[in-house]
């Protein structure tokens, strides 16, 4: 319930000192108060009428002699307040009531704490979520829930879109890496594309990390595997996978052990990229062998395709030879044959072979 006070801090006289033996009367809101007066309690139960007009003593409301406090059920209302002498002191049309103790308890008791409570009823909202922190409805998550495919098992009621190409066994396959495999009269088992002219050039290992500085353009994709040989310094000759490409004359690779060292390099041969072949080896000027990841079937007759492009040093390779050792193993050979002398082998910049079968 709501008790009424005066809207200053006591009911004052007209000469500012607390009203004594004042009348107070309480009506209905923008009606004159005598005339058109509410009930009016001493309870907040409101159990217990008070008559008007309501006295005062030293500016609060008076009760048998006693400052008291008065409660009513109106929302807002009117008051005249008069002196002892019937001369008016104040008065409002509208005079908007104070809230008790209570009803501020009563109503905090139905509201929910920032902090967190438990709700015993729903909360409906007014649609569905449009920010990430928004709470959601239940028909939100209903109709999300109806749109996904089941781990089970599913019937997709459109494509689905990969993010690319599949790099493990039992990844899904898009159309395009199949299309690229694929024909009807074969399909490629292996490809690689490799340079075999050696590339000399510079190198400074710091920690695991060795910079390849070329002398000419690398031609080296990220991923490309190559074969250096460290002729000076103490970086470990081998074959090592490109990590980073810094240039067209500069690339990094990866050691096992780091160290700070540096020299000068060669880098024999690099498989720029491939597929099924596990390793590579440069057995000889315009020699190559290159070992696949999964042999052929014993029994099968391959087909291999081979091309090249120009070497660096101007001179075209006017012959390019693929064979297969055993099921696993390739040999390209690349050489030049001039009139009236012998084949020469000679190492080639670019070359691609291709396994059908």
């Amino acid at each position: 319930m709501a008790y009424i006070v005066s809207p200053f801090t006591t009911f004052a006289d007209t000469d500012g000192s607390p009203l004594n033996n004042g009348y107070v009367y309480i009506g209905t809101a923008n009606l004159n108060p005598i005339t058109n007066p509410i009930s009016v309690y001493w309870d907040d139960a409101l159990t217990q009428p008070a008559a008007q007009p309501l006295r005062t003593l030293n500016g609060f409301f008076s009760r048998s002699g006693t400052p008291a406090r008065v409660y009513t059920a109106a929302t807002n209302f009117s008051m005249v307040v008069n002196d002892n002498k019937g001369e008016l002191v104040y008065s409002s049309l509208t005079v908007p009531p104070q809230i008790s103790q209570s009803d501020i308890d009563a109503g905090l008791a139905l509201k929910l704490n920032l902090t967190g409570g438990t709700m015993t009823g729903p909360i409906v909202l007014p649609g569905s979520p449009t920010l990430t922190l928004q709470a959601t409805t239940k028909g939100y998550v209903d109709t999300a829930d109806a749109l996904k495919v089941n781990k089970a098992g599913d019937t997709m009621t459109g494509p689905l879109v990969l993010p690319g190409n599949p790099t493990a066994d039992l990844q899904a396959t898009t159309k395009a890496y199949v299309d690229s495999f694929y024909n009807q009269k074969s399909i490629s088992r292996a490809w690689a594309s490799f340079s075999g002219f050696p590339v000399t050039g510079t190198y400074s290992q710091s920690g695991t990390t060795i910079t390849i500085t070329a002398s000419s353009p690398h031609g080296l994709l990220t991923s490309s595997s190559v074969n250096l040989t460290f002729t000076s310094g103490t970086a470990v000759s081998g074959s090592y996978v490109v990590s980073a490409l810094l240039s067209l004359f500069i690339y990094q690779v990866q050691a096992v052990s780091p160290q700070t060292t540096s020299g000068n390099v060669t880098q024999n041969i690099a498989l720029l990229n491939s597929f099924n072949f596990s390793s590579f080896s440069d057995v000889g000027v315009g020699q190559y062998r290159l070992t696949l990841s999964t042999p052929f079937p014993v029994g099968t007759v391959p087909c291999i395709v081979s091309s090249y492009i120009q070497n660096t040093s101007g001179n075209y390779i006017n012959s390019i030879d693929a064979s297969y050792e055993n099921y696993q193993d390739i040999l390209v050979s690349t050489s030049t044959v001039t009139s009236n002398t012998a084949l020469t082998y000679r190492d080639v910049s670019r070359a691609h072979v291709v396994v059908y079968y």
